[in-house]
């Protein structure tokens, strides 16, 4: 007996599969007790997170939902009660769920390739974009802090996209993701409140000390938040009026009902009139304009029933801003245009929106002709790192070239980048309009009238803040709403788009 036991588990090792799960357990192991060993939290906690994301490689699903639970209601949240150093580790393993999730994701696509079958355009421009970055920054090599520090903004959870566009989720799935997506966007009233009546006391008294300190600046929700380093009150502005477009497109298309409406709008709407994110007067407009554009001439009653909505906000919005600053709107107007559209420096820096921009343009010439068509590699215009700044944005301290995604992504990743970046962009614009034309269900028709007006509102951002590489919270907003789209495309086309 024991000499048929001792020759069972000796096959059982020299079976290839078994012997490298138990060789990989082994070496898992021995990683865990010397990370255990070294009492470092952070080398501790990579460990743990190597183990948990061993085990998530089996369950994409419960990935996303921590991604979505942990960006976009916890990550942001965390500087009211810990050190922002601290609360930004957070950050690093959200990065590392987003990339088990790519990696699950690849591997689906190899090892079954009649997956990828009816994978959408945007998709495979995203893979092109990702390899041009990798491949422009080692070519450009600087630093290996600058390096991975930066393909961590770039790519924090480029997981989501792939994972929709590979992986098989159920509808049910799906529904109670979009359905989470709306309890965030309720959830940003309490969170604004709070802010309000805790927050933004405690940065009105630190204000008396530190002039550059705006106490308002902290008011923005789940998405971002802090006592020292203000709030993402600009991304949670464009969270809630890309939530509002599609709460409008599903009401347009008969999938949400009028009573329904008139109850999600006012909680929707209502952080929009506690901060004083002016940039919401032109996000409103297009939202509406790219919902409706087709029932300006064809139903001018319904037209006629939401602008005054519209228009209310807009003006709550402005009223706001002079009730909170103490100043009339033609002085608020005045200095708009002075730090946007003049000379003007933004936020202490020399530079403003505009003149990033025009910056860039005169720094280029024949000396360097590399730099403006293929960048000088990720991360080298990075100013808001202290770890890892970038090598270009270091010959121009506080000048900002890097204000917004515009200007930095011009400074690293060239026009060529930008183009292949924006390329994503216009295909995906063309995938939703094609759902939105052709989809027999009026759901997935009003998902691709949403999604359109999220890319609208996506490009306007892009010259507005520099949040897509900075802010986490709006990274997962983007590439969900994109992986969203992915997966629609696929429905659509097993379906409606087999039998047009």
């Amino acid at each position: 007996m024991l000499s048929i036991t001792s020759t069972d588990n000796t096959s059982d090792l020299l079976n290839p599969g078994k012997f490298l799960v138990f060789l990989g357990s082994s070496l898992l192991a021995v990683c865990l007790g010397l990370a255990a060993s070294t009492a470092n939290p952070t080398v501790i906690s990579l460990g743990v997170g190597l183990m948990i994301g061993g085990l998530l490689l089996g369950k994409p699903n419960w990935n996303i939902w921590l991604i979505l639970i942990f960006g976009l209601l916890v990550d942001g949240m965390l500087p009211i009660w810990i050190d922002d150093s601290q609360a930004g580790k957070l950050g690093w393993g959200i990065s590392l769920l987003g990339f088990i999730l790519m990696t699950r994701s690849f591997f689906k696509a190899v090892s079954t390739p009649h997956y990828v079958r009816d994978t959408p355009d945007f998709v495979w421009l995203a893979i092109v974009f990702l390899f041009y970055i990798i491949a422009l920054s080692l070519l450009q090599w600087q630093t290996m802090g600058q390096f991975f520090a930066a393909l961590k903004k770039y790519s924090h959870v480029y997981g989501l996209l792939f994972a929709f566009s590979w992986l098989l989720f159920d509808d049910r799935t799906i529904q109670r993701w979009r359905k989470f997506l709306v309890f965030v966007a309720i959830m940003q009233l309490p969170a604004v409140i709070y802010e309000l009546m805790v927050i933004v006391p405690k940065r009105e008294a630190l204000a008396t000390l530190l002039p550059d300190i705006i106490p308002i600046d902290a008011v923005g929700g789940t998405l971002g938040t802090g006592i020292m380093n203000g709030g993402a009150s600009a991304e949670m502005a464009f969270f809630l009026i890309a939530i509002m477009g599609f709460l409008f497109a599903y009401w347009k298309m008969g999938a949400l009902s009028t009573g329904k409406l008139a109850v999600l709008i006012p909680i929707v709407t209502a952080p929009l009139l506690m901060g004083e994110t002016k940039a919401v007067i032109i996000q409103l407009p297009i939202m509406f304009i790219i919902v409706f554009r087709q029932d300006i001439l064809a139903k001018p009653l319904r037209i006629i029933m939401i602008s005054p909505v519209i228009a209310a906000v807009i003006v709550g919005v402005v009223l706001a801003c002079t009730t909170i600053t103490g100043k009339t709107v033609d002085q608020l107007t005045t200095e708009a245009i002075e730090y946007n559209l003049k000379e003007q420096g933004y936020g202490g820096r020399f530079l403003n929106r505009k003149t990033a921009l025009t910056f860039w343009a005169k720094q280029q010439g024949l000396e360097n002709p590399i730099s403006p068509v293929f960048g000088n590699g990720i991360g080298s215009a990075e100013e808001l790192s202290l770890l890892t700044p970038g090598h270009i944005a270091a010959k121009f301290p506080k000048y900002g070239i890097g204000l917004t995604d515009a200007s930095q992504f011009l400074w690293e990743i060239g026009v060529f980048g930008c183009a292949i970046f924006l390329a994503i962009l216009m295909s995906a614009w063309i995938t939703a309009g094609l759902l939105y034309k052709k989809a027999r269900d009026p759901a997935v028709r009003a998902d691709g009238l949403g999604i359109q007006v999220t890319i609208a509102l996506l490009v306007f951002h892009l010259f507005y803040r520099n949040a897509l590489l900075h802010v986490l919270s709006f990274q997962v907003l983007i590439l969900f709403a994109l992986g969203h789209l992915a997966w629609l495309y696929r429905q659509y086309r097993a379906n409606d788009g087999a039998n047009p």
